[in-house]
């Protein structure tokens, strides 16, 4: 695997690791968890999870 900067594996959201632990828990591949992330991210118009958390923060507490 090629080394990858910490700051830019970060910026896509989710680390390995994380991908690895869901899709076992899952019984799916990092793949499709991945896949599936992507695709909720698009549905939100978000790109990161950073996003997404203040997004739902935004909408529970009224802010947007």
């Amino acid at each position: 695997m090629p080394k990858i900067r910490w700051h830019r594996r970060e910026s896509t959201g989710f680390s390995i690791q994380y991908l690895h632990e869901v899709g076992n828990y899952l019984k799916i591949s990092n793949h499709t968890v991945k896949n599936h992330i992507t695709s909720i991210f698009k549905k939100m118009n978000v790109t990161d999870r950073m996003q997404a958390m203040v997004k739902i923060y935004r909408i529970k507490y009224g802010d947007e």
